[in-house]
């Protein structure tokens, strides 16, 4: 992974405070195999459909925040909250 980052485009242009540091909170499984997304998340992801990409994952990974604790009102803007989260990362 170190090789392969050295030798891409983006660390020429744009190189890391500390190249020898890798952190993904995940193991490698997660941050090399793409293990959490699927074909269908990537091809939206293709296709620019960022917020049909985030609900595919969400629907996928079965997250959700439980209805029974909170009102609905306040429900909503919780999951607002985990969608813009994802987006933002």
């Amino acid at each position: 992974m170190a090789k392969a980052l050295k030798e891409s485009e983006s660390f020429s242009q744009s190189p890391p405070e500390r190249p020898q540091v890798v952190w993904s909170g995940e193991g490698g499984s997660v941050l090399l195999g793409l293990v959490h997304i699927s074909e269908t998340i990537l091809e939206l992801m293709r296709a620019g459909n960022i917020d049909g990409a985030i609900e595919e994952f969400l629907q996928r990974e079965n997250i959700h925040v439980p209805p029974k604790l909170f009102r609905s009102q306040i429900l909503e803007n919780i999951s607002m909250v985990i969608k813009q989260g994802i987006r933002e990362d």
